[in-house]
């Protein structure tokens, strides 16, 4: 008589959101993984940790499942942010780029836990292999105009580019009239932006819409002028990265 015993996994001490979460690194892209991971009878928990190298959103990806999975996101503070219950098998392994089916919005420095879980919470019915897969977009680094005291200066005939969104809601630019004038801002943007024009002593410049972008409604003296681009909805997923393109001329 011959006896074939088939062996689960030795059971990993990644079964925490703390110090013994297995470490995942993201690279300077926002991309990290972890692969052979199992969890099932004797070892119903995995965890995992990443820092978020920026402001940005990520995307959890997970492959080779062939049972009943549960993953979560946690915050450092151990409060979930999203958790999706999948389930594959042997013949039909699931397999997903986005297990949430959503993006998921991180802070710059901040440490989450992944944690992916055997369905029946290790009653040996539900075990299975996996990998995970980390991919975060990564916001634009900051050029330091977000408020009015750092507005970066806008030269006539030169185009600005750059965004607004979640971590970086708004952007200043200066313009400083040499002569009268009226002012047109060539303007176009992506996403959910409004656009606010200011003279030195805060008080709002009328602005009418144009083909382009926007006129000054009024002739403006000599002096400093201030344009305000702010993200409307930075917290949103949907809109959390917001580009534009941003240029002025005067005329008399």
């Amino acid at each position: 008589m011959t006896v074939t015993d088939n062996l689960f996994p030795t059971a990993t001490p990644n079964s925490a959101l703390d110090g013994s979460a297995q470490t995942i690194v993201l690279d300077a892209a926002g991309q990290g993984s972890f692969f052979g991971g199992w969890v099932g009878y004797g070892d119903s928990l995995d965890t995992y940790a990443f820092v978020s190298g920026a402001n940005g959103a990520v995307e959890l990806g997970i492959t080779e499942v062939e049972s009943k999975l549960k993953v979560t996101l946690y915050n450092s503070a151990g409060k979930a942010l999203s958790s999706k219950t999948i389930t594959g098998s042997p013949t039909e392994k699931y397999s997903t780029a986005n297990v949430f089916g959503k993006d998921i919005l991180l802070d710059a420095g901040q440490t989450y836990f992944i944690a992916v879980e055997s369905g029946d919470k290790g009653k040996g019915y539900q075990n299975s292999s996996y990998n995970i897969l980390v991919n975060e977009t990564y916001a634009p680094e900051s050029r330091g105009n977000n408020d009015i005291s750092t507005a970066m200066l806008l030269s006539a005939g030169a185009t600005q580019s750059d965004w607004v969104g979640y971590g970086e809601p708004a952007d200043f630019y200066k313009i400083s009239l040499t002569d009268g004038g009226y002012v047109d801002l060539n303007f176009n943007y992506d996403g959910r932006i409004t656009l606010k024009m200011t003279t030195s002593d805060s008080k709002t410049v009328s602005l009418q819409k144009t083909d382009f972008g926007y006129s000054s409604k009024q002739w403006l003296a000599a002096g400093e002028y201030f344009v305000e681009i702010r993200a409307t909805s930075p917290t949103n997923v949907s809109y959390w990265s917001n580009s534009y393109n941003l240029a002025y001329s005067s005329r008399a």
